[in-house]
């Protein structure tokens, strides 16, 4: 509140606590500019992520753009990257390829987008993996994606995160999102649509052993 009073560019919206999805989509709901970044409370940027990955986009004329993410510990020490991506363009085919071999993240974070590709998509409330659950949907309103090299977000690694705590809860609604892209790909790319249903199996092979280790 006290940033939007000196400088008319922030807006802060106040709304009761219902989760990520909900708090991205209030966002999504109030937003006026052409682009969208998402940056988790735990998490910082570098100073040149939005000039950077901006610049990319216009130069490319895309739609979304890919950048690297360093792992990073609660002292800021660096642990390793999120990606390995290679700098251009990417075609829609092999992205989803590699996103569900887990060769490029799911995460709003490590993306830009232009505000369009999210024109009648919404982040699932009260679950958690909500990127995945809405990626292949990103994707297919994009009509150009390209990727990034640089290193423009820090990621921080602690324990006692969504993405660490595996709960029950969490098992449930990773199967949930991993059936979403598997059934929102396997038509018009089969080949993706193969590597969504292995790890879509892996989804259901964990939360059936899950159940039954709760039963013994």
């Amino acid at each position: 509140d006290s940033w939007s009073r000196k400088d008319n560019r922030i807006r802060v919206i106040h709304q009761d606590c219902g989760g990520v999805s909900s708090a991205r989509n209030a966002a999504l709901d109030c937003a006026r500019g052409e682009y969208l970044c998402f940056v988790d409370s735990d998490d910082y940027i570098s100073n040149e992520l939005c000039e950077t990955a901006v610049g990319q986009l216009e130069r490319e004329k895309a739609d979304i753009v890919i950048f690297n993410a360093y792992k990073v510990d609660t002292s800021g020490n660096r642990l390793g990257q999120t990606e390995q991506l290679r700098a251009g363009v990417i075609e829609k085919a092999d992205l989803l390829i590699a996103l569900m071999q887990g060769r490029i993240n799911h995460y709003v974070w490590n993306k830009v987008y232009r505000k369009n590709v999210f024109e009648n998509v919404r982040f699932p409330v009260g679950r958690v993996w909500e990127d995945v659950a809405i990626s292949h949907l990103l994707i297919e309103n994009a009509q150009r994606i390209c990727c990034c090299t640089e290193m423009l977000y820090y990621y921080l690694q602690r324990s006692g995160s969504i993405v660490h705590n595996v709960s029950a809860k969490a098992l449930e609604d990773i199967f949930l999102a991993r059936y979403e892209s598997y059934m929102g790909i396997k038509d018009d790319y089969p080949v993706a649509g193969q590597a969504a249903l292995h790890i879509l199996a892996v989804a259901a092979l964990n939360l059936i052993d899950r159940s039954l280790w709760a039963r013994v």
